[in-house]
């Protein structure tokens, strides 16, 4: 093995491979630098980098890596073999730094020059090599300047156009037509809008459901929006539970001749909920993030889990229960506790982190443990989830004759969806992550306290990067979960264009291999997954652009479609086989 000495003939050969690969990753169209901007914030916390900084990073790199190899492969370097040297070098920085749409013709041409240039070229300007390589560093630097030069241009060339359009942007009120949501419910005449083939696997039919009024965009501020409503079966019947806490219910038969027919059933939910921001909702009040949080029949029992209030100011998330009566539902508490987390004003959320979204709330019966599986998270509390004294940020099994509690799950930061797997053994669950990083876990209920990572480890980011010096103690964020004893997602997610935001999961009862479907909000897809059987990978992912967040979906199993809650419209979608 050679040692490594500095030369004239290793710079310039460094010098002239640097400038071959900023010249090819510049004129490249459709380049993508985006992995690799989210390496350089989330390992070397710099959230600063701009495209050029990544050209030359990346440009030095490869020549750092080809003359280093260059100089310790002690064998007769022929085109052959330089050849391959390069395009080694090449592959080996492009694909480990995730670089991608480069332009596959300037590749080519970058791949066959440099190694040209070295084998034949480069001994016979040797007697110039000093004054080569000061001209090829010249040029270097040139095309560096140039490159900061046009990007300031084009900044320049915005903020100085006199023409240019600069606005306030105001959110259009929808006007409350005064009547109660009950009112609304029962003059709306739900109707089949439109009918989607899902990538000739799937039928997606839309029924519109009332009203604009109660979308996810109108039902509160930005980031502060009420969730719109559940679905849950019982026998024929399909119960509609809305965010403000009003349940209604219409025959499942109904969807066969194209009508919802929706009938209200009273109940004494606003009486027994201390959580007086759940039955308001608008676009100008704070406090309507606070919801309920899903709705699950066992039975003849109807649960209802919600943000309750335990406390002056204080919010968790507790169960209710009712018998099933059409007439009035009686509901008393299955689940309470004193445990919460106090509600931080909003100017001093940084400080002190608080979202009430994070609730969880998905509910699961588990018939070989006539137990109630409640997920339930920390409201950006960051010590929650990771202490085993605290039932926040974990998933908990509730017996229903005892009422005895065991923890299979712990370290979840917002889990919105729980699933039997098809053989009824376990169950899997859908993490909402926080700026990416949402997940798919596979959940032994035999085990407790198994250890998911959050806030400690998660692919995602902390949305304000300042979060990472004032809560890095407890929330750090590694991007490993096995190396710190974490279980690993057996899926997870990152930050999408428009957002990703995974929500609710269900069996896919159309296919028979192992496949479940996966809904997402922000991302406005329906994902129909394939796992293998040991459900320690995925196989494959059909995503499918919907156009709607996507809150909750049920199976009706009498007529072999799925229910799903549309919250942009808001609408029903009803997912048949095609």
């Amino acid at each position: 093995m050679k040692s490594f000495k500095f030369s004239f003939k290793n710079l310039n050969i460094l010098l002239v491979v640097f400038t071959a690969n900023i010249l090819f990753l510049s004129n490249s169209s459709f380049l993508d630098l985006e992995n690799l901007k989210y390496d350089f914030k989330d390992f070397l916390r710099i959230t600063t980098a701009d495209e050029i900084t990544l050209l030359i990073f990346v440009s030095l790199l490869i020549a750092l890596l080809y003359v280093t190899f260059l100089i310790y492969i002690n064998i007769n370097l022929n085109i052959a073999v330089n050849f391959l040297i390069y395009i080694g070098s090449v592959s080996i920085v492009l694909s480990t730094l995730r670089v991608t749409g480069f332009s596959r013709l300037l590749l080519i041409i970058n791949l066959l020059i440099v190694p040209i240039y070295v084998t034949f070229f480069l001994d016979q300007i040797n007697r110039f090599i000093n004054a080569s390589t000061i001209i090829t560093f010249i040029f270097s630097i040139f095309i560096v300047n140039n490159l900061i030069l046009d990007s300031n241009k084009n900044i320049d060339e915005v903020s100085v156009n006199s023409n240019l359009g600069i606005f306030d942007s105001y959110y259009v009120n929808l006007e409350p037509n005064g009547k109660s949501k009950v009112e609304n419910f029962s003059l709306f005449q739900p109707q089949l809008m439109e009918t989607n083939i899902l990538g000739g696997k799937y039928l997606l039919e839309r029924y519109s459901i009332c009203c604009r009024e109660y979308n996810a965009g109108n039902s509160g501020p930005p980031v502060r929006q009420k969730s719109v409503g559940y679905i849950s079966i019982f026998e024929n019947i399909i119960f509609y539970l809305t965010g403000t806490g009003e349940i209604f219910y219409f025959d499942g038969n109904d969807i066969e001749s194209k009508t919802i027919n929706f009938n209200f059933i009273d109940s004494n939910f606003n009486k027994i909920n201390k959580n007086k921001n759940i039955p308001i909702s608008g676009q100008d009040f704070d406090g309507s993030w606070e919801s309920t949080k899903d709705l699950m029949i066992i039975d003849n029992n109807i649960y209802l889990s919600y943000v309750n209030e335990p406390s002056n100011n204080c919010i968790n998330t507790e169960i209710l229960v009712a018998e099933i009566n059409f007439e009035y539902l009686d509901f008393e508490p299955f689940f309470e506790d004193s445990e919460c987390v106090i509600r931080t004003p909003k100017g001093e959320t940084k400080e002190k982190p608080f979202n009430a979204h994070l609730a969880g709330g998905k509910m699961l019966y588990i018939p070989e443990k006539n137990s109630v599986l409640l997920s339930r998270g920390g409201f950006r509390n960051y010590e929650r989830a990771q202490n085993k004294d605290s039932l926040l940020g974990k998933i908990i099994l509730i017996d229903i004759e005892t009422s005895k509690i065991s923890v299979p799950a712990m370290g979840t930061r917002n889990p919105q969806g729980l699933t039997l797997t098809k053989d009824g053994k376990y169950v899997l669950e859908t993490e909402h992550g926080p700026n990416g990083g949402d997940e798919i876990n596979f959940i032994d209920l035999n085990k407790e306290y198994v250890n998911y990572g959050w806030p400690l480890s998660s692919y995602g980011d902390h949305w304000d990067p300042d979060y990472y010096d004032l809560h890095g103690e407890f929330a750090p964020l590694n991007k490993s979960h096995s190396d710190y004893g974490f279980e690993e997602p057996l899926v997870y997610f990152l930050q999408y264009s428009g957002g990703h935001g995974i929500s609710d999961i269900d069996i896919n009862f159309f296919s028979n291999d192992n496949n479940y479907f996966v809904a997402t909000m922000n991302g406005k897809r329906l994902y129909d997954i394939t796992f293998n059987e040991d459900y320690t990978e995925y196989s494959k992912i059909d995503a499918f652009s919907i156009g709607e967040r996507i809150r909750d979906i049920e199976y009706y199993p009498n007529g072999n479609f799925y229910v799903l809650v549309f919250e942009t419209t808001p609408a029903f979608g009803i997912l048949k086989d095609y």
